[in-house]
């Protein structure tokens, strides 16, 4: 029994694996497109989510009157809900139970308890409504709805207020 280079030619074979490799470089690049495409229409669907809750549930832009602010310089990191920044815990929702598509921090309760309104510069007003693993002390999480923005914000040092009641 011949070998099959034999019987179909060596030129044969080498233009058949040449073909597949095109076919296989042509399925990446589609599937590539189809999965920068299916980010461009989630990325839409959240921003449209995120307009209909700040319309549901608008958060003033003064502080709360009888609150006495307290100072203090925090590391001021920025996460989104996505998989990459939550992980197992991406779902939408925040330890609270809010959205996670809305304004808002993350913080040791031990430190600022859920709930407290702080002001961020360059963020503005938020609720302190999730927690983190990585949270400890004067570290908090600001949330934003894409991993492009949080990647943006990265890892800053502000000087935080934090409204008391």
């Amino acid at each position: 029994m011949k070998p099959i280079r034999e019987l179909i030619g060596t030129g044969f074979l080498i233009f058949c694996a040449l073909a597949s490799l095109i076919l296989i470089v042509i399925n990446l690049i589609h599937l590539s497109l189809l999965h920068e495409q299916t980010d461009r229409i989630q990325s839409q669907i959240l921003l449209t989510q995120l307009e209909i809750y700040k319309a549901e549930n608008p958060l003033s832009d003064k502080p709360i009157p009888s609150a006495k602010a307290e100072s203090r310089s925090m590391i001021v990191t920025a996460y989104c809900p996505c998989q990459k920044c939550c992980g197992k815990w991406a779902d939408g929702m925040t330890s609270t139970g809010t959205n996670a598509y809305s304004v808002g921090v993350a913080v040791d309760p031990k430190v600022i308890p859920l709930g407290t309104r702080m002001y961020i510069p360059d963020y503005g007003f938020c609720i302190a409504d999730d927690t983190g693993s990585a949270i400890k002390g004067d570290k908090i999480d600001v949330r934003f709805n894409t991993h492009s923005e949080a990647l943006q914000w990265g890892r800053q040092r502000k000087t935080v207020s934090i409204f008391r009641e």
